[in-house]
């Protein structure tokens, strides 16, 4: 997958489990800024696995429930770009496992 970041494209795999949940999100490529979206690997990508499929939202007050994803403190754009490429790949996950 491929969604546009802050500086540039961040391309990533997603993982999906049989019983419903991400089994790993990994990042392949990212130019986000340092300190800030740079992060996304140690503070966001742990935060979607072995979560329920679900569209997810991104959120700034902190994640209450299984759809919300916790923003990157000063990198909501990559926080947002990150959660709408793993929004689309369960999109197209589902759409496979229903037999398209």
């Amino acid at each position: 997958l491929s969604t546009e970041g802050y500086s540039g494209n961040i391309r990533f795999l997603v993982g999906f489990k049989l019983d419903g949940t991400i089994n790993s999100v990994a990042l392949l490529e990212i130019k986000e800024s340092a300190g800030l979206g740079m992060n996304a690997e140690s503070v966001l990508i742990p935060q979607y696995k072995g979560k329920p499929i679900t569209i997810f939202e991104v959120t700034k007050t902190g994640a209450a429930a299984d759809n919300q994803i916790n923003a990157i403190s000063g990198a909501t754009i990559t926080s947002n770009a990150v959660t709408k490429g793993v929004n689309s790949g369960l999109c197209a996950f589902e759409y496979v496992k229903e037999g398209n």
